[in-house]
């Protein structure tokens, strides 16, 4: 980190430890915001006073309440906006179960929201106004509180973040494990008398948590059952916490288009009863009041889940009762941490734009992680027991996976062992195969094949490692194979992927048959025409890329466009980095150095000032140069991680980002940038 003296200097700060991020932002450090006084009265709803409702909206309890029968307004007259001033809106919603919502000042809307939880939104005024207001789109069936409008006296320097719209995307945690994106697929998970069906659930009934959130199913006749349809294909978990009441047994029931799956749990003893072929089960304690969470895992095209009491496994018994509580149907091997849903599915975990702040490498200090694009071709990249497989015994190891969950796959050698499958490529590109192993016992050795199928050995330790190959195609039918090599060998592995491109990215989930792409991360427009000085100053960065050679990348002051911008520019030779001014459009500094090791983290500055120009990386002096010429004051307003219009965005690790708004002298660069 930037010597504190140096750091209090910056006017804008983008620090991996110091910094978070979620729903499409990543959180500046500097500048802090400064808004002005709350405009709204009674935004947190204290007392049914202050706004005009229309008769959708109730006022009850600390709450605005819709009821989704229409779409009227709730209205405030407050103070008139002042056109081109911008204002923060902000507002809560809970207990939210359909339609959408968003908020009306100013002469400008705030994007829509559809679930829980805080939304904020920053407009510019384009009409004085004193109105404000909902606007619901779909009939907006929740609650909101703490609405809030104030004007924005400094603005915060946050970055716009996106990558795509799946769970694709993992990152290592500050525990060391890899940490997807997770989701509770059923809707309602705990509140079994709503978009179930079937048995009269009974709530209130005391829960494996201490709550008084289980319920209580009882048989009516021999196929009683509470059921949810749901639609999901490839490899998942359903799972539930049960306990034993009258009857002793519960009876999971997958509907499956192809045909149906069974699995029995006695909740007396806590072991597992009879199942289905193509389906495997658990069973685990869950405290000492007779609490189990019981799973099933499987391959299939589900289209509806069930639970039956059952008097003896099967379907048996007509009148007795079992206990149930937060059902889970998830993608994966295993059953993870239970998340809640409600009228939307429930996600927890690393969302689809939330940014990635990495641990890999055992760091202490995370790294702000932005990859490229990538496609995961292993259609199975946990479950090895689909795969192709010639003379291996597989099975769910009982250690831990690099996810912390019990989603590894052991194989044992019988005779040429081998697990992996083939699949369409591009013949000429390069590709890289990845897995995670750790040895069990044997000879501590696995191969990995390359696209034209010759092998690769790797030494293997019994700690978990990710091992790759890359290597360029020259047909169209790709390989992605590992082998255990002789007899005896126990090998745990994990997560095997195979993507185009000359070296590996994160770890890419796919449970799906086919393949699964991982968007790009997009990191841009940050700061403000107040955090960014046109005329002079200083860009530092403290990054790595993820390889020494690979296609054109930049982080960049720029004015939104790529027409006026301070560039750092990871050219894609080896060893090259360009450091670039462009002023109308034109570029009137164009500085290079030819030996530096990109893929390795660098702390560089690159100050400019007319007539005074010059690059500085890890305490040298290694560019200068004297242009008598500056980009003209007031045009800088961002801080973007590519070239300012989406071309040539970063991919790589970002420990920190600092902006100064004056030239830093030498000795301060030298503190900077030093090792």
């Amino acid at each position: 980190m930037a010597e504190p003296t140096l750091f209090d200097e910056a006017s804008l700060a983008l620090i991996a430890s110091g910094g978070a991020g979620k729903d499409g932002k990543v959180y500046s450090v500097k500048p802090v915001p400064v808004y002005g006084a709350e405009e709204v009265t009674n935004g947190d709803f204290a007392t049914d006073s202050d706004w005009t409702k229309a008769s959708n909206w109730t006022i009850s309890g600390g709450k605005a309440v819709a009821d989704g029968s229409s779409q009227g307004a709730l209205i405030q007259n407050i103070a008139a906006s002042v056109i081109g001033k911008k204002y923060k809106i902000s507002f809560t919603i809970s207990n939210y179960n359909s339609g959408d919502i968003r908020m009306y000042y100013g002469g400008q809307f705030t994007s829509y929201a559809s679930r829980n939880g805080v939304h904020s939104a920053t407009i510019t005024a384009t009409s004085a106004d004193t109105t404000f207001m909902t606007s619901i789109n779909t009939a907006f069936n929740g609650y909101i509180d703490n609405v809030s409008v104030k004007e924005v006296l400094v603005e915060d320097g946050d970055f716009t973040f996106s990558r795509g719209s799946n769970l694709a995307a993992t990152r290592v945690g500050a525990d060391g494990l890899i940490e997807k994106g997770r989701e509770n697929l059923l809707l309602q998970s705990n509140q079994f008398d709503t978009t179930w069906t079937g048995a009269g659930p009974v709530s209130g009934q005391e829960g494996y948590n201490g709550s008084n959130d289980a319920w209580k199913i009882t048989k009516t006749n021999l196929y009683t059952y509470c059921a949810q349809q749901v639609t999901n294909s490839g490899v998942g978990t359903f799972s539930v916490y049960a306990k034993a009441g009258t009857y002793n047994y519960l009876l999971m029931h997958i509907e499956d288009s192809s045909g149906d799956c069974l699995a029995n749990f006695n909740l007396s003893t806590g072991t597992l009863g009879s199942l289905s072929s193509g389906i495997t089960s658990k069973i685990e304690s869950v405290g000492t009041n007779g609490w189990y969470r019981c799973s099933a895992t499987f391959n299939k095209n589900v289209t509806d889940v069930r639970f039956f009491p059952s008097e003896s496994g099967g379907y048996t018994g007509t009148s007795g009762s079992i206990y149930i509580q937060d059902a889970q149907l998830e993608i994966g091997l295993a059953a993870t941490d239970y998340i809640e849903s409600g009228a939307t599915t429930g996600k927890a975990g690393l969302l689809e734009d939330e940014p990635r702040f990495d641990y890999s490498g055992g760091a202490t200090c995370p790294s702000l992680l932005l990859e490229p694009s990538r496609t995961n071709l292993v259609p199975y990249s946990e479950y090895f027991e689909i795969l192709n497989q010639t003379y291996t015994d597989l099975s769910i190891s009982p250690d831990l996976s690099p996810e912390g969950v019990y989603n590894a796959m052991r194989a044992e050698w019988v005779t040429g062992s081998q697990i992996g499958q083939s699949f369409a490529i591009t013949s000429g590109l390069d590709y890289t195969t990845s897995i995670y192993a750790k040895s069990v016992s044997g000879t501590s050795q696995i191969q990995i094949l390359n696209m034209q199928g010759n092998p690769t050995t790797f030494d293997i330790t019994s700690e978990w490692a990710r091992y790759d190959l890359t290597d360029a195609s020259t047909s169209t039918t790709g390989r992605a194979y590992v082998r255990l090599l002789n007899i005896g060998d126990i090998v745990d592995f994990y997560g095997l992927q195979c993507e185009q491109g000359s070296y590996p990215t994160s770890y890419i989930p796919n449970h799906s048959g086919g393949s699964v792409t991982r968007g790009e991360d997009s990191c841009v427009d940050g700061g403000s025409a107040e955090s960014i000085n046109s005329t002079e100053g200083v860009l530092y960065a403290e990054i790595s890329a993820l390889a020494n050679a690979d296609v054109n990348r930049k982080i960049s002051l720029n004015d939104g466009t790529s027409n006026n911008s301070v560039v750092m520019f990871y050219y894609t030779l080896s060893d090259y980095i360009f450091f670039q001014i462009y002023k109308a459009g034109t570029r009137v500094l164009n500085l290079n150095v030819s030996y530096v090791d990109k893929s390795i983290l660098h702390k560089i500055a690159f100050k400019y000032k007319n007539s005074d120009y010059s690059v500085w990386i890890d305490g040298v002096e290694v560019l200068t140069d004297s242009l008598a010429d500056n980009i003209p004051a007031n045009t800088l307003n961002k801080l973007s991680f590519d070239g300012g219009v989406g071309a040539y965005p970063f991919n790589g690790n970002v420990k920190q980002v600092l902006v100064f708004k004056e030239a830093l002298s030498d000795t301060e660069l030298i503190k900077l940038t030093t090792i």
